[in-house]
């Protein structure tokens, strides 16, 4: 992320209430404090829309491990659904239907563009910001803590991953995000993901190589 110098002046009381949230971990120096409490500012307190990238020739086998996550969601009051799948994922429709039962909607969009690419042809349904599903297994991932961490810094996504060292999981994504991926067939795993969690874009959870 770019970042600018500015120089303010803060009243020395609410100075002193920056300055107890700084932790040297999560929160590092003044400035760092200063920044985080703008981003909260700024953040929604909710996320109730969710996108369920759904293809791969394995997609039948994921189906019980995505029922299990957007139940999840639902309990946590994302209840609209927008499920992207490719030619091997036609069934996740007849599976979810249009969410009655669920206490949910589901809508649905064809792609031969990737995870990535289907995103893009989509953004135009797309809130500021969504929550996703991704996943090939089970992930007993915590949505309040991926909740937490979106609303304090605000990045362009913030991942709870499946297991270690994979970018498949579930999380919470700006609508901003899909301006970084690139036009035509692209993998959001693969390609974007990576490449804006270099960059300072993306929250890993847990970090990586923890």
């Amino acid at each position: 992320m770019t970042q600018e110098r500015v120089t303010i002046s803060i009243d020395s009381t609410i100075l002193r209430r920056v300055d107890k949230t700084i932790d040297k971990k999560t929160i590092r120096n003044r400035s760092h404090a200063v920044e985080s409490l703008i981003r909260q500012a700024f953040a929604e307190e909710t996320v109730d829309f969710g996108v369920v990238l759904a293809g791969g020739e394995g997609i039948k086998t994921s189906l019980p491990f995505i029922e299990v996550a957007i139940k999840q969601l639902i309990e946590h009051d994302v209840t609209q659904f927008l499920v992207i799948y490719g030619y091997y994922g036609r069934s996740v429709h007849d599976y979810f239907g249009d969410g009655t039962g669920w206490n949910a909607t589901f809508s649905y969009h064809e792609t031969e563009q990737g995870s990535g690419g289907g995103l893009k042809e989509v953004v135009d349904r797309l809130p500021a910001h969504f929550a996703f599903i991704n996943i090939e297994e089970h992930v007993a991932f915590d949505w309040p803590l991926i909740l937490h961490y979106y609303q304090r810094f605000l990045p362009l996504a913030t991942l709870y991953p499946s297991a270690k060292d994979t970018w498949r999981g579930v999380g919470i994504a700006q609508k901003d995000m899909v301006n970084y991926v690139p036009a035509g067939f692209s993998i959001l795993e693969e390609q974007v993901l990576p490449e804006l969690y270099k960059q300072g874009d993306v929250i890993y959870l847990p970090p990586l190589g923890a």
